[in-house]
């Protein structure tokens, strides 16, 4: 009776450290399969390649995930948090003007698009076209950045609107913009400079937002 405590206590740390390894595990899976994903294309990234630039079999593979699919979704998912997390780490905005407050999430944007082009190639182009569930993924996340210009700037535009305009819609327009400049930027090689991308982008919101200020006033 006095040695049950114990092996109680041992299965539940035993139990724990499993938990984190499987959790390691998995975040290994994740960051290989962006490189593989990232580099061959998510049609030429094989099982066996994403376990081998983890440095795992693939009995630990099917451990975390059923399949290919499901590890793209978890890849994507993880990139969307990590942009997530560096927006919501900004400061509080200062300016009253709405393209100067879209300005700092763009450049959180634009340098993770940037400076990881494994990345950038699952965020924009392997993402597309999958399967109508990642399809699904892809514009929840789009529609949810969305949202998040809006949150920023919205407050700054005076309502109700005129002449049957949406904040939304034109919300998810100016998202479309962003994205379609930034697969201009990756297909060009990186050209222009994340400065230049970024004033483009703000560029295009500055003369909405002006465009809009007219109709957006009271009657």
């Amino acid at each position: 009776m006095l040695d049950e405590p114990e092996n109680s206590n041992a299965r539940r740390y035993r139990g724990v450290a499993g938990v984190e390894r499987r959790a390691e595990r998995r975040a290994r899976l994740i960051q290989a399969g962006m490189q593989v994903f990232g580099t061959d294309g998510y049609h030429g990234g094989t099982v066996r390649a994403v376990c081998a630039a983890a440095g795992l079999t693939e009995r630990y593979f099917y451990e975390s995930f059923a399949n290919r699919e499901e590890l793209l979704r978890a890849i994507y998912s993880h990139l969307i948090d990590e942009l997530r997390s560096r927006i919501d780490a900004l400061p509080p905005h200062l300016s009253d003007r709405p393209e100067d407050r879209a300005r700092p999430s763009l450049t959180v944007y634009f340098d993770l698009i940037g400076s990881n082009p494994a990345a950038a190639r699952i965020l924009l182009f392997e993402i597309l076209g999958v399967s109508d569930e990642v399809d699904r993924l892809y514009r929840n996340a789009t529609h949810g950045f969305a949202l998040l210009l809006l949150q920023s700037t919205q407050p700054l535009l005076p309502a109700p609107l005129k002449s049957g305009l949406d904040h939304e819609l034109i919300a998810d327009g100016l998202v479309g913009a962003v994205i379609h400049i930034a697969l201009r930027w990756v297909l060009s090689g990186y050209r222009q400079s994340r400065e230049q991308v970024v004033d483009c982008c703000v560029a295009i919101m500055a003369t909405v937002a002006r465009d809009l200020a007219p109709a957006l006033s009271p009657e």
